[in-house]
């Protein structure tokens, strides 16, 4: 990942900026968004030590263009997907986002949409090809697993998709942040009621003075986001 970003440095890539590719999971307005929040004081809690990264990152923390309800690993590819006015003619929501953000690192999370219409096949070379193309711009992709429902259509598929995601990061030797896996301990393993979307916590801002992360699903993935961000931060040595 060295390599990546002194190669997305010299492409012009903005250090501290940092985007999301994928469904409603990630566009989720609590995920990620909350952290650029400069009306209310972060409570970090025993998290304290990540303050300096949510400083480094946060302000960055807006709207994504390829962030979309209902996007999949095939899709992100089709200019349709791409919001309109906001992009070049022809241009896919992932490349167009690249583009005009000039991310450093991009959190990758597709699932839910894709268990209903690929085979495990097609979901590898799709995301294959998302983490290909992010190397070539030099952006880190942080690919992401998703949490399933035992009790849900296609919790067989989104086991065998979860290996996949994990598969293609050890394959590429990029950075995996394991959701399923901490989401096991979390109720309703950190899902609302339609078992797809992650639990808001309600909170507008960092709140984790009272244990939060063990009972929102989006409040457990901001704080392993920030987790992964800080990690990233102080390895590539992205202050300096």
């Amino acid at each position: 990942m060295r390599e990546v970003y002194t190669l997305g440095q010299s492409l012009g890539n903005n250090p501290h900026m940092v985007t999301r590719i994928g469904d409603s999971i990630i566009s989720n307005r609590y995920y990620l968004q909350l952290m650029s929040n400069t009306e209310d004081t972060p409570r970090l809690g025993p998290y304290a030590y990540l303050q300096p990264s949510l400083a480094f990152f946060g302000p960055t923390m807006t709207e994504s263009l390829s962030a979309i309800i209902g996007l999949s690993s095939v899709s992100v590819f089709d200019p349709m997907w791409t919001p309109r006015g906001a992009c070049e003619p022809n241009e896919a929501p992932m490349a167009c986002e690249y583009r005009v953000r000039r991310p450093s690192i991009a959190f990758i999370l597709f699932g839910h949409n894709d268990v209903r219409g690929l085979t495990g096949d097609e979901y590898r070379e799709n995301l294959s090809r998302i983490v290909d193309e992010s190397l070539a711009q030099g952006v880190i992709p942080v690919l992401m697993t998703f949490s399933s429902h035992p009790e849900a259509d296609f919790y067989r598929q989104t086991l065998e998709f979860n290996l996949i995601i994990a598969e293609v990061a050890q394959t590429y030797e990029v950075p995996l942040m394991n959701l399923w896996l901490a989401a096991r301990i979390l109720p309703e393993y950190g899902l609302e009621v339609d078992r797809i979307k992650m639990r808001n916590s309600g909170f507008t801002f960092m709140k984790y003075d009272n244990a939060e992360e063990a009972r929102s699903g989006v409040a457990l993935l901001n704080l392993l986001s920030l987790r992964m961000l800080d990690e990233l931060r102080l390895t590539l040595a992205m202050d300096q």
